[in-house]
């Protein structure tokens, strides 16, 4: 026998075991549910914490809702209030989020009256705001308001409370700010918003002493 057989035989030999091993392998059924689990446990973890977090999303959107129709509500049970007032309800809607503390919320507060004319136009009577936590006010008695068509009437007097929030992510928060890196840094600062329109509840307007 010549080398060149030699050679082909051993070639041969060295395919026929290759597919016995690899028949073997396949056939080995020792180890695959670990390897299942790790293929698997990657896309369970992103479904369990991204439903973590879209409960707690949604949950905090209620209640910037709900801060939002608070205020106006208790602002339109005065005929008059002041800045002071009106500084420490925007407290109150902000204690309305309970736990959440990784943004605070804005609150722009507008009493709005619709003016005698035939069609009637929408004009400011006083706003107060508080952005970053910082109380002022903004715009001037008399600039254009705008509200819905149900509101407006004739004289109509509305208090309209606007409020925003940067929702940032639990899982891109490191306790002091939310992270700007990977996949939860990119949807942190979801902008979340509500508006409520409220008619004063006690007398035809509300005034305020010195917004």
């Amino acid at each position: 026998m010549n080398q060149l057989t030699k050679n082909k035989i051993n070639i041969a030999a060295g395919k026929i075991s290759q597919m016995k091993l690899l028949a073997r392998f396949g056939a080995d059924r020792r180890g695959i549910a670990a390897v299942e689990f790790a293929i698997l446990m990657p896309l369970l973890l992103c479904i369990y914490f991204g439903s973590v977090e879209l409960i707690q999303a949604i949950e905090t959107n209620r209640k910037l809702s709900r801060a939002s129709a608070q205020i106006a509500d208790l602002i339109s049970q005065n005929i008059n209030t002041n800045k002071a007032d009106i500084d420490a309800i925007m407290q109150i809607g902000t204690a309305s989020l309970g736990s959440y503390n990784r943004s605070t919320p804005d609150f722009r507060i507008t009493a709005i009256k619709m003016t005698d004319d035939a069609i009637p136009q929408a004009t400011t009577l006083w706003t107060r705001n508080r952005v970053a936590g910082s109380f002022s006010s903004g715009g001037k008695a008399g600039d254009p308001g705008a509200v819905p068509a149900t509101f407006k009437a004739k004289n109509q007097v509305v208090i309209k409370v606007e409020t925003s929030l940067a929702y940032n992510l639990m899982l891109a928060w490191d306790g002091k700010s939310a992270s700007k890196y990977g996949v939860a840094g990119f949807f942190s600062g979801i902008p979340m918003t509500s508006t409520y329109y409220f008619r004063p509840r006690v007398g035809d307007t509300v005034n305020c002493s010195d917004c």
